[in-house]
């Protein structure tokens, strides 16, 4: 995340709303989300004023969901709720370039083990050491029967976002399309970073071998 803190203003506000996101999936926030926000927030420098316009916009978003208008009607909420949001200063591209939060139309993208190891196999060169290796590292700890439901949550979304397809800036462009999936993988592993033991950096590692050399 002290890494993140150096980083363009798109790259950070598009973390803190991916955090925000998944903190709120299961309508609860548990002490380490509230704090890993709350650590976020001063690290990335985002006001908290952005931090309620992002808020309310993922309300709005959440309740056209569950309203389930027909096409028209979603569409002028959408609208709506995306002007709203840039009235605030926040450009609905600064915040989810993939479209995965605020896609109204396409079936949702269901995370498994299948589509993440297809999605690494498929742009391990592309993407580069750096986002592999932190998007193994979430993929074990998820994989340690120790680590609680809500972290496993965390790492899900985060693993979720990374194998979408959806891209605002093709994965395929090396240097670029990944910059968004990296910020999103740092973001979580600094949430659930108290259950990544030696065994999973390790595990991580030696798949990094495997590929890399």
């Amino acid at each position: 995340m002290q890494t993140l803190s150096q980083s363009e203003e798109p790259l950070r506000l598009g973390v803190m709303y991916f955090l925000i996101n998944i903190a709120g999936a299961n309508k609860t926030l548990h002490p380490g989300e509230s704090e890993a926000i709350q650590s976020a927030k001063k690290l990335l420098a985002v006001s908290d004023l952005q931090i309620q316009a992002m808020q309310e916009f993922i309300a709005d978003m959440k309740q056209i969901r569950e309203a389930a208008p027909n096409k028209n009607q979603a569409s002028a909420s959408f609208n709506s709720a995306v002007s709203q949001l840039k009235n605030k200063g926040i450009p609905l591209d600064l915040i989810d370039r993939k479209g995965t939060t605020t896609n109204l139309s396409n079936p949702k993208i269901n995370y498994s083990d299948e589509s993440f190891w297809t999605k690494i196999k498929n742009f391990a060169l592309t993407a580069g050491r750096e986002v592999v290796e932190k998007a193994l590292i979430l993929y074990y700890t998820a994989e340690n029967p120790n680590v609680p439901a809500w972290a496993k949550g965390v790492v899900v979304g985060a693993l979720t976002y990374f194998i979408s397809p959806v891209d605002a800036i093709p994965d395929i462009l090396a240097g670029i399309g990944f910059t968004d999936d990296l910020g999103v993988l740092l973001a979580a592993i600094a949430t659930v970073s108290v259950y990544i033991n030696a065994d999973t950096k390790e595990q991580a590692k030696q798949k990094m071998k495997d590929w890399f050399g």
